[in-house]
C-alpha cells in the first residue's frame, strides 16, 4: 500500500494510507486529500497510485504549482521517499507492507 505523510506548517505531520485509484489534493473539502492551508489551491494537483504502486503527481494549474526537487512539474512519477512540494505542504512517498494472513481453518 502506498503512504502519504503530509508535513505542513502550522499542523501536525498527518499520514494517508491509500490504495490504488486517483485522489484530489487540494484545500477544498471536496478533494480526497484536503490539505487547509493558505498556499494551496482548492484543487491543487491529482495523485494516481497505480495498481503496481506507481504513484503518479499530476498538477492541476495550481496558483503555488507543484514541485519535486526544485523542479515545477505538471505530470511526473515519484519513487519511495521522494517528496513533492504543494503549496506549503511537504509530501513524502511511502510504501507500506501488507502482510495477508492465509485463513483460519477449523479442525474436526
Amino acid at each position: 500500500m502506498t503512504t502519504l505523510m503530509i508535513e505542513c506548517e502550522g499542523s501536525a505531520p498527518a499520514r494517508v494510507e491509500l490504495p490504488p485509484g486517483e485522489y484530489s489534493l487540494g484545500s477544498d473539502n471536496s478533494c480526497a486529500i484536503t490539505i487547509d492551508h493558505p498556499t494551496l489551491s482548492s484543487h491543487h494537483c491529482d495523485v494516481l497510485i497505480q495498481v503496481d504502486g506507481k504513484t503518479i503527481v499530476c498538477a492541476a494549474g495550481a496558483t503555488n504549482s507543484t514541485w519535486i526537487e526544485g523542479e515545477l512539474v505538471s505530470r511526473t512519477v515519484v519513487v519511495t521517499g521522494q517528496s513533492f512540494q504543494a503549496g506549503a505542504a511537504k509530501i513524502t512517498v511511502e510504501k507500506t507492507s501488507t502482510i495477508a494472513l492465509p485463513p483460519r481453518l477449523a479442525t474436526p
